[in-house]
């Protein structure tokens, strides 16, 4: 399957500015959020939602476990951005995350995993939502990908884009420029594969708070499991800032992507 290849690297760098004898740190350039998850327990910023799956924090990631014989049409494990931490509404943001997949039968074992990036309207509406995602599904097994494994945008719970994963590490990254959002994929020999043309475009009225969220989840009647997966080294800036009140609800997986 032919590939589009980003030329350009993403390269996530903080600015600081360090003063000598300063009564307090120095601050970021733009506010900045980022979890290693290497202290073993997760950060307040978080939020857990589960069902049918383990999450942890251990050996230096955050880990989700599915047990073979999982149950549920979905099943899922997430952490998501808590309650009043939000991307301002207007902001541009890059967020990105690294994976591993650490237990993963082939072929089409039936999980999903991502980054996604939900956007609220002001009065806590979701209105929109984009995952860069890796799919192991029996629908996507040809015989040119007889592993039916893919990296995918999926917009608003439909997938939209793919193109042929074969790698178990790589990275996700989506980000927002003005009223676009795409996502960026890295894996394998972590060449760029740029699925800007799978954009999400929002109108005024849908550009609201943007809220994040690491999740894995798959379908009782696809699945082949145990399935363990990894995530490692989550960051996201915003041009503009982080939103600090506490108006639209916890970020909550009630209805995940298909």
């Amino acid at each position: 399957m032919k590939r589009l290849v980003y030329s350009q690297k993403i390269v996530l760098t903080v600015f600081a500015f360090c003063l000598l004898l300063a009564p307090s740190p120095a601050l970021p350039a733009w506010p900045y959020f980022a979890d290693d998850f290497n202290d073993g327990q997760l950060k307040e910023e978080w939020v857990v939602n589960k069902k049918g799956g383990l999450l942890s924090e251990t050996l230096g990631r955050l880990e989700m476990l599915f047990r073979a014989g999982a149950k549920g049409n979905p099943f899922w494990a997430a952490l998501c951005s808590k309650q009043g931490l939000y991307v301002k509404p207007y902001s541009s943001f890059i967020m990105t995350v690294k994976y591993n997949l650490l237990r993963w039968p082939r072929p089409a074992n039936g999980i999903r995993l991502g980054l996604r990036a939900r956007i609220f309207n002001n009065s806590g509406k979701e209105t929109a939502s984009y995952c860069a995602a890796v799919i192991s599904d029996p629908d996507f097994i040809t015989a040119d990908n007889p592993n039916g494994e893919v990296m995918a945008a999926i917009v608003n719970g439909v997938v939209v884009k793919t193109e042929e994963h074969t790698s178990n590490r790589g990275s996700l990254t989506v980000k927002r420029y003005i009223n676009s959002v795409m996502g960026i994929y890295a894996h394998g020999s972590m060449d760029y594969v740029d699925l800007r043309y799978a954009k999400l475009n929002l109108t005024s009225e849908d550009i609201g708070k943007v809220g994040w969220e690491l999740v894995a989840w798959g379908h009782d009647w696809k699945y082949t499991g145990p399935v363990k997966v990894a995530f490692d080294n989550f960051e996201v800036e915003s041009q503009k800032g982080f939103l600090e009140t506490a108006l639209p609800p916890t970020l909550i997986l009630e209805n995940p992507e298909q």
